[in-house]
């Protein structure tokens, strides 16, 4: 049987929250531009920090270093030099 995510739910207000992550750094800048790097990994440890004590906390993780991999792969792709990033 097919289980929704309720709304209001942790898992459903994550979703709501990197969907917002998300669109704000969808496209990658350039190495060099180390405030828009600094904000995308703020914004990846708020996530982090927001779910960490839950059930979904692991989840959380992986989803969020999986698109802060992407966008550095993607810099990388167009610019050349990684940026090698990591979350505290």
């Amino acid at each position: 049987m097919k289980h929704k995510i309720g709304k209001g739910e942790e898992e459903w207000q994550f979703q709501v929250d990197f969907w917002s992550f998300r669109q704000e750094f969808y496209i990658p800048e350039s190495p060099s531009n180390e405030e828009y790097w600094d904000k995308l990994l703020e914004g990846g440890n708020f996530l982090y920090n927001k779910y960490k004590n839950t059930e979904i906390a692991e989840y959380v993780k992986d989803v969020v270093m999986a698109c802060i991999r992407d966008l550095d792969r993607k810099a990388t792709e167009k610019y050349g030099k990684p940026k090698n990033l990591r979350m505290d």
